[in-house]
């Protein structure tokens, strides 16, 4: 486990399977995806988890109030408001303009070391890199992460994918270098509905799961559905099943052979089940008076008997 400590769990134990145990315990975590998508509640249930084993805990969000952040949790059945009164869970909210960056930092030290925070949430950068642009991002986020590490805290990153089907796996590929893991959420148009997928991007030190993953959120949390392996394309916003895809090869390669081939298939005894149009056009026969028929009404009596014997036992040996 180098450097970083013991795994712990996410807080959503779906995930943690993903992630082949959950996180360890001083890394920085990055999750991307899409507004809307549930960025936000993963970090509620991420701290969530730490507060039920009494650990202090901050969320930073430069989008939401302290109080729209109690009302998601309430939503989800967790009671944040007691953590609040016995001082194990403590805000920073304010939206990313109403101060410096530096300003920002300044509290967020603050906040860590007076309050030996184990957790810490920052939700999330993507608005930080509309008003300041990226590299005041990149220097907000590493500021953050070195004062976690001092503070032995694990920390948990969001950033909003630009569109909600982009097929781009990383809207900011410097961010991540600086992550241990990334969770990379997103929409996939799937029969003509969207639904929200998840992708381990990378866990270092850890094997994690290389799948995209299903998900789902309700009354009852985050909750994972099965692998998707039946379909392909899920990456770039649009999936596809693979057992039409294979459908629609085999059209093209019978539509090829059609075009350029004799082509007649029998069952196991030799009985004619189909027979293309350049077979029909050779051997003088309708399709009507081939199928059904034994292969041997088109034998041309120019060959031995042992010539078909041999023809017919490699046939039958595929």
């Amino acid at each position: 486990e180098g450097k970083l400590g013991a795994k712990i769990s996410t807080g959503v134990a779906e995930f943690d399977k993903l992630l082949h145990g959950g996180v360890f315990d001083g890394s920085t975590t990055l999750v991307e995806g899409a507004n809307g998508i549930g960025k936000t509640v993963f970090c509620i249930f991420f701290i969530a988890e730490a507060l039920k084993r009494s650990e202090p805990c901050l969320f930073v969000s430069f989008e939401e109030t302290a109080e729209q952040l109690v009302g998601f949790a309430h939503a989800l059945g967790l009671d944040f408001r007691k953590y609040i009164k016995n001082g194990l869970l403590r805000f920073h909210c304010e939206y990313a303009s109403q101060s410096e960056p530096e300003m920002h930092l300044t509290s967020i030290k603050r906040l860590l070391v007076q309050h030996s925070v184990k957790r810490v949430v920052i939700d999330s950068l993507s608005r930080l890199k509309v008003i300041y642009g990226e590299s005041v991002m990149r220097d907000f986020a590493k500021s953050v992460i070195h004062f976690s590490k001092l503070a032995r805290a694990t920390t948990l990153f969001t950033y909003s994918s630009e569109s909600v089907l982009d097929g781009t796996i990383l809207s900011d590929p410097h961010l991540s270098t600086l992550a241990d893991v990334i969770i990379f959420m997103k929409y996939v148009e799937l029969v003509g509905r969207l639904e929200r997928f998840v992708a381990i991007i990378k866990s270092s030190g850890s094997d994690h799961a290389k799948a995209l993953t299903q998900f789902t959120i309700g009354r009852a949390g985050i909750l994972v559905g099965g692998e998707m392996g039946a379909y392909e394309g899920l990456m770039s916003g649009s999936g596809r099943g693979l057992d039409k895809i294979a459908l629609r090869d085999l059209e093209i390669v019978k539509s090829t052979l059609d075009e350029s081939s004799i082509v007649v298939i029998t069952d196991v005894e030799g009985n004619i089940t189909y027979a293309n149009d350049k077979f029909c056009e050779i051997s003088k026969y309708s399709r009507e008076e081939l199928l059904g028929q034994n292969h041997r009404i088109i034998k041309s009596g120019f060959h031995p008997l042992n010539f078909y014997r041999k023809l017919w036992n490699t046939i039958s040996s595929g």
